[in-house]
């Protein structure tokens, strides 16, 4: 029960941030609350690991709320962007590689709009901090993708 409050509060904080980011340049809204900023970002960082964990599990996942926590996932990474260290890579990855499987199962076949957003939202995160971890992350899949494709019956 506290850990729906607090992503209740976390969520309810959030949505202030965006009705006031309306009337605010991003950039602008990210610098100018210094003290406050870091410990909503602080706060996102101690429940994204608990949210993935939970509701992000592909072959438990219930559609709804995977969609929420992804949906949230993706408009913290493009608005609040110090919550994934401002695009380390170390942040980013095992957040993608969580949502990846998701592409596979059946019934998330409706989702994958909400599945491809998300990514390309960490992507676009992760390419801003650092080409080199995005160029190798590429590498890294293409890859595993020709490694699994010589691995398919002819």
């Amino acid at each position: 029960m506290a850990k729906e409050s607090n992503l209740s509060s976390l969520v309810h904080e959030l949505r202030e941030r965006v009705a006031a980011s309306a009337s605010t340049p991003a950039n602008n809204l990210r610098h100018s609350s210094g003290d406050e900023e870091d410990a909503l970002e602080i706060r996102f960082r101690d429940v994204f690991p608990n949210l993935l964990n939970t509701y992000v599990v592909p072959s438990l996942g219930n559609g709804r709320e995977v969609t929420a926590v992804l949906k949230l996932v993706g408009h913290t990474a493009r608005n609040i962007p110090g919550v994934f260290y401002h695009g380390n890579p170390c942040a980013i990855l095992p957040v993608i590689a969580r949502i990846i499987p998701f592409f596979a199962q059946p019934e998330f076949v409706h989702g994958h709009g909400v599945l491809l957003e998300t990514v390309a939202s960490l992507l676009m995160l992760l390419r801003s901090n650092s080409r080199k971890a995005y160029r190798m992350f590429f590498h890294d899949a293409l890859q595993a993708i020709q490694g699994l494709l010589q691995k398919l019956p002819p």
